[in-house]
């Protein structure tokens, strides 16, 4: 196994070696300084993604009633194991078990504050922090809020080309 930063694959015979190999050699040259056209970058990346999402759909709509008759059959399954208060059940195809998802949603949020402030039952909460407020905080005391680490990731948004703005112009689509 070779790791490399946070890259980690098994190299199991020669083609397994030059793929890894290829795959080193696209992150090194990530890594130093490019020049290109950002134009006809930012074409190719819309066009990929264009045709990604055409092949996504199409395959989408292929798969759909895969999808249908497995979500029937696993209601099936589950209505079975329930009639038989069953648990698990294992076949020589396979097994199943099914084990409860517990979720509370708050209905009433005065009422649930007052019960955890008066009772200070703390363990009934977990606690995060609002991203917007605590940005606000941040812009208006020029550090974050107490115990609280800023952390910032920038994410590219890749967008069609603007659409030609005009008083009089009617563009038809």
């Amino acid at each position: 196994m070779k790791k490399e930063g946070m890259r980690e694959y098994v190299i199991e015979d020669r083609e397994d070696r030059e793929q890894a190999r290829s795959i080193d050699e696209f992150y090194n040259r990530q890594e130093q300084q490019v020049t290109f056209d950002l134009g006809e970058r930012i074409k190719q990346v819309r066009a990929i993604e264009d045709f990604i999402d055409k092949q996504q759909a199409e395959l989408d709509a292929k798969l759909e009633q895969h999808h249908k008759f497995v979500d029937v059959g696993r209601a099936e399954i589950l209505a079975f194991l329930n009639q038989t208060n069953q648990k698990s059940a294992n076949t020589e195809f396979g097994g199943c078990h099914w084990k409860p998802k517990i979720t509370y949603r708050v209905e009433d949020k005065d009422s649930f504050r007052r019960h955890v402030i008066g009772a200070e039952a703390w363990e009934l909460i977990t606690w995060a922090s609002a991203p917007v407020n605590c940005e606000a905080f941040t812009e208006e005391h020029k550090i974050p809020p107490p115990g609280l680490v800023r952390n910032a990731v920038n994410i590219l948004y890749i967008t069609p080309p603007v659409k030609p703005k005009g008083k009089n112009k009617v563009v038809k689509e």
